[in-house]
């Protein structure tokens, strides 16, 4: 009957010559009495038609039976994506923007579902088919949750119940099986998305350091102001090449311990030490003609340098955010990081602490670029010494948006 009303109502709704001039009050612009009767109760899965009056405007004469199978199957994300301008002249808006508000009761946009669920009352929704819906809402819910809950008889009975309220004298059955299986597919999915978000938040909070990598936890003082350019010689010698081939005169190095390599390397150029204060003290000593400053990262202090070395530094330091920080907050045009890569260095079982007491940990080549990548880009990261596992990055500012 209904597929016959759909057939008389198109022809009347077509536009023809002898129509054209219809006037509002025109028989052809007219809903028939015998339709009105039908709007109030009809199932979900009847396609009445409610045209408006005034004209007919074009729409998806299958975006409601696609829109019921998708409730069927619960899938509730495309529901979600259906918009007040696809439905509001569609002849059952009413009903579509229903189960718009189900697949968003569904996916947690509550305040949105309350917005469907008034547009489908203000366009006619029955109460039987709004109370129908929602109660299979919470059916659904709760079959989610006792799936969740590993109790799967419960799920596919609440599933059923779901189905057999909102769409009564279908198969439920065969449905039943159609959305548990949807369901649980969506739920494992989310599960998986969670999972992933945790570990990407426990490896972020241990400075994206493998899980299970035990690192220490007071700083202990190494002392190396007898060292000499036995160790990460290769850095000092790539940053001499930065500053001969750019044409660069400013140079700071961050952590320079016995500052051997940056007087012999560096020493050409207006070059800055920053040291612990118990190392200052004794650098003015030896070096008294050159530029020695206390090293606080915490401090204010801007410095503002054509090149920024901060080398096997990061590794000593219980909390390296607070240098990245800070090191975020000079001005240079590139900076050298460098520290030591721990697979090669100790093997990829190595699970911490690190050997060298001073070290507070140690990362691989990948941890590294990922931890440094959350403060800077990254132009080059590089093994600059296999036999000594030393492994660099040079890196610039990010540029904010």
């Amino acid at each position: 009957m209904f597929a016959a009303l759909r057939t008389l109502l198109t022809k009347w709704f077509q536009p023809s010559p002898t129509l054209a001039e219809d006037g509002p009050e025109s028989p052809a612009r007219q809903i028939p009495e015998f339709l009105k009767a039908h709007q109030e109760d009809s199932p979900l899965e009847s396609c009445t038609l409610h045209p408006e009056p005034a004209s007919l405007v074009p729409y998806d004469e299958n975006l409601l039976e696609r829109a019921r199978t998708q409730w069927q199957f619960g899938d509730w994300e495309s529901l979600a994506k259906l918009e007040p301008g696809t439905l509001q002249h569609h002849p059952d808006r009413a009903r579509l923007a229903l189960l718009a508000a189900a697949g968003r009761l569904q996916t947690d946009k509550i305040d949105e579902a309350r917005h469907y669920i008034r547009l489908a009352k203000d366009w006619g929704v029955s109460k039987k088919l709004l109370t129908r819906i929602l109660a299979a809402g919470v059916h659904n819910s709760l079959g989610r949750a006792a799936a969740i809950g590993n109790q799967p008889h419960r799920a596919l009975q609440h599933f059923e119940n779901a189905i057999q309220i909102g769409t009564p004298g279908a198969d439920a059955k065969l449905l039943t099986q159609a959305r548990a299986g949807e369901q649980l597919n969506q739920l494992k999915a989310s599960e998986i998305k969670q999972l992933t978000q945790s570990n990407e938040s426990l490896l972020r909070n241990n400075y994206f350091i493998k899980t299970g990598y035990k690192s220490r936890t007071e700083y202990v003082h190494y002392d190396d102001l007898e060292e000499e350019d036995k160790w990460q010689l290769e850095v000092y010698l790539r940053a001499y090449g930065l500053m001969k081939r750019n044409g660069w005169r400013t140079v700071a190095d961050i952590g320079c311990g016995s500052a051997y390599k940056l007087i012999k390397y560096l020493g050409d150029f207006e070059a800055v030490g920053y040291e612990l204060p118990v190392n200052v003290e004794k650098l003015m000593e030896r070096y008294p003609e050159r530029d020695w400053r206390i090293s606080d990262l915490t401090s204010k202090e801007d410095i503002k340098v054509d090149l920024i070395i901060c080398s096997d530094v990061i590794e000593h330091l219980v909390d390296p955010d607070v240098l990245m920080t800070y090191l975020a907050n000079q001005e240079y045009k590139l900076l050298i990081l460098s520290t030591p890569e721990r697979d090669i260095c100790r093997g990829a079982n190595d699970f911490g602490p690190p050997q060298n007491s001073a070290h507070q940990r140690e990362w691989n080549f990948d941890e590294f670029r990922q931890y440094v990548s959350q403060f800077f880009e990254i132009d080059e990261h590089v093994i600059t010494n296999n036999k000594q596992g030393t492994q660099m990055v040079i890196c610039h500012k990010k540029i904010p948006y």
